[in-house]
């Protein structure tokens, strides 16, 4: 799934400042007669509802310079672009399309190149990607907002609208330079108390989830560890957002888990669940005493025949030496019992028919 946030901050700068350099580098500039054009085009087409293309037309004729230099019509013309633009977005937001991540480009009627009726992405277009390029920031970062706030449980949508403002940020002095245009100090703010809410939620989950005494047999698994292992990667993602200091609560949570599972000497499966919340928790030290604990219960499970079990504590402490020695034992040991129960099926068969045969003999 394409997931991009397109940097609309530097459409801005094609659509403005760039276009400016262009003219002045190359020559390549549009005339009076030209962007007059566009700007009768684009009242023409806002009045009969043709926004799509008032857009287009309007940001051709919003041009500062033209071929003779200054352009007339660049003021009224900027002023129709930004409010077709808010229209459009205002529209988008009423029908609650509040985001496509489909870039829009305007400025191409008065050239003939292309047109409105194939831009595909301004028609698929969402309330912020209308307020962005027509450069109504405020109302694009207003609805970014609020699009968190539409699907609170979504990291993807999160990290999207965090995408945004962090981009916002690194702008910040081309935004102020040219745009005279500030973040409102309390947005950010807004995102950092939905991310730290959203981790507790996770946590809470994690809580309910692991004391919950359920098997999965598909994937071998007490569900409740499967659950709580998935809301502690929630939680953590979460507190990750703006390095909230929250995030310790997930590391000292899974030590937790691991160090409860780690007192088990019975199931290699808690060794193994343990050592999960320990690589969770990167806590290499517990990691490395939970290898050294299933190798010393694999040699003590090989004493007693255990085979099977030992081999997969041999897997938990990763040593593959021990491992690969059991398994071949255990294959032979294997075969050594196929065999003898076949032998034992062969002598019971020729003991019938031995039997059968001294009958015959004997007038039986």
């Amino acid at each position: 799934m394409r997931r991009v946030l397109v940097s609309f901050v530097l459409m801005s700068c094609v659509l403005s400042v760039c276009r400016t350099q262009r003219v002045l580098a190359d020559g390549d500039c549009f005339s009076n007669k030209e962007l007059q054009r566009a700007f009768n085009q684009g009242s023409a087409a806002e009045k009969s509802g043709r926004m799509i293309d008032a857009f287009e037309a309007y940001g051709t004729g919003r041009s500062k310079f033209s071929c003779e230099g200054n352009n007339a019509v660049a003021a009224e013309a900027e002023a129709g672009w930004k409010r077709v633009g808010k229209r459009q977005g205002d529209e988008q937001e009423r029908r609650g399309r509040l985001y496509s991540g489909r870039a829009i480009f305007a400025g191409t009627l008065a050239t003939g190149a292309g047109g409105p009726a194939s831009n595909k992405d301004a028609q698929d277009a969402g309330a912020f990607e209308w307020f962005e390029a027509s450069e109504n920031f405020a109302d694009a970062d207003r609805v970014m907002v609020e699009l968190a706030r539409s699907k609170p449980e979504s990291l993807e949508t999160f990290e999207i609208v965090r995408g945004h403002f962090q981009q916002r940020k690194g702008n910040a002095e081309s935004l102020k330079k040219y745009f005279n245009y500030a973040v409102a100090p309390g947005e950010q703010a807004d995102l950092e108390v939905m991310a730290s809410e959203n981790g507790m939620a996770a946590l809470e989950r994690e809580d309910k989830a692991f004391n919950r005494k359920e098997f999965n047999p598909l994937t071998d698994k007490m569900m409740p560890v499967e659950a709580s292992m998935s809301d502690l990667k929630v939680a953590r993602q979460w507190f990750s957002q703006f390095n909230d200091p929250k995030g310790a609560k997930v590391i000292e949570r899974a030590r937790k888990r691991g160090d409860g599972l780690f007192q088990d000497d019975q199931e290699p499966r808690s060794l193994q669940e343990a050592m999960g919340y320990y690589e969770l928790a990167k806590d290499s030290e517990k990691m490395s005493a939970t290898r050294a604990k299933a190798d010393r219960l694999g040699d003590a499970e090989t004493q007693k025949g255990e085979l099977m079990k030992a081999i997969n504590y041999y897997q938990i402490a990763g040593d593959s030496e021990k491992q690969k020695a059991l398994t071949a034992r255990l294959k032979t040991d294997t075969e050594q019992q196929k065999d003898g129960i076949i032998n034992s099926d062969k002598k019971k068969e020729q003991f019938k028919k031995d039997q059968e045969n001294l009958e015959k003999e004997l007038g039986f």
